[in-house]
């Protein structure tokens, strides 16, 4: 695919119309949507994903084929391919006896994750130490689920984030949905976020279109976590938010009675006190913000992708400074590349 400076190959598919590739912080995987004339790959193949301009391009994916649609009139192939984490979802654990399922005690929690993952034959490539126990006083028992399910439940409960990336590598990280700057006081948040294009943000002359907004949908400021026998715990804190008042003024800790936004966490596989109020306070501080977004699309740039911290031009009215990506979509076709971003700080 070439018009202009477009670059765009994926082995074993020719004649490409349009590629469309969608990351998205929360998502099990990155799509892949593909439109082309001729292609040679099968269900189930690998393939990957090289593309932005003549001269400077990169790999942008790696995944598998899932489904091929044969268009007519026009004989149009539509490719739709999901990255290396697919795996995990489709990889159902059940035991052949459920007197004997898959069960762990006393493990790390990024240990039963990799065991886990193995099941489905994933490597998990980069990780963090939780330093959380699961299993303390009783076994960690894991039947009738997708490996990747569990794999989510599990990195909830420390409010982490397991991913692949673009080259097929796999995470299991301290990857919070917002800028980090080490207030957490987990593991892998001790210094702040840096961008990735620090010393070449984004300038305003790239930006074709974008949005800001603040809101408080997502904010929750107590969090309640059942664990394992009836154990329990708890963790609240005054919000800068009280929309009875529609104020973002600070409420201060003698307040009567202060606005709860609760969310309830039931999470089996604890089993000690201890852990289950650290699940609390680590949920409350990923819950207990507002959230400031921007929606921004620019011209294609093949070098960004979502989990990435980017930096746009200081000059720019209210999204200049660093962002989180949440999301990222890289959409290249005849008419021209662009990479569309939802952004969180």
């Amino acid at each position: 695919m070439n018009k202009k400076n477009l670059y765009c190959s994926i082995p074993g598919i020719t004649k490409i119309e349009s590629v469309v590739i969608t990351e998205n912080h929360s998502s099990p995987s990155t799509i892949a949507m593909i439109n082309a004339e001729t292609l040679s790959v099968d269900i189930g193949d690998q393939i990957t994903i090289d593309m932005g301009y003549v001269g400077d391009h990169s790999q942008v994916f790696q995944g598998y084929v899932k489904n091929i649609d044969r268009k007519t009139p026009k004989s149009m192939y539509e490719i739709t391919a999901y990255d290396e984490l697919i795996r995990a979802s489709d990889y159902f654990i059940v035991s052949s006896n459920p007197n004997t399922p898959f069960k762990r005690r006393g493990f790390y929690l990024e240990q039963l994750v990799t065991d886990l993952l193995d099941l489905a034959g994933l490597t998990l490539t980069d990780f963090d130490a939780t330093f959380f126990i699961l299993g303390v006083n009783t076994d960690v028992e894991v039947n009738m689920i997708s490996v990747y399910d569990i794999c989510k439940q599990l990195a909830d409960i420390v409010t982490w984030t397991i991913w692949a990336d673009h080259n097929g590598n796999i995470y299991f990280r301290n990857r919070k949905p917002f800028l980090m700057t080490g207030a957490s006081g987990q593991p892998g948040d001790d210094t702040p976020d840096v961008a990735v294009n620090v010393a070449n943000p984004i300038p305003l002359e790239q930006i074709m279109d974008y949005v800001y907004r603040v809101d408080e949908k997502d904010l929750r400021n107590k969090v309640v976590v059942y664990g394992r026998n009836g154990i329990y715990a708890e963790a609240s804190s005054a919000t800068s938010y009280d929309p009875r008042t529609d104020t973002q003024e600070q409420i201060v800790p003698t307040t009567p009675e202060i606005f709860y936004k609760i969310i309830l966490a039931a999470i089996p596989y604890i089993d000690t006190v201890a852990e289950c109020q650290d699940c609390a306070d680590y949920n409350l501080y990923l819950y207990n913000k507002l959230t400031e977004s921007a929606n921004i699309t620019i011209e294609g740039n093949h070098s960004l992708h979502a989990r990435y911290v980017i930096k746009i031009a200081d000059s720019i009215t209210n999204v200049g400074g660093t962002w989180y990506a949440y999301s990222c979509e890289h959409n290249l076709s005849r008419g021209g590349y662009t990479t569309t971003f939802d952004l969180r700080r």
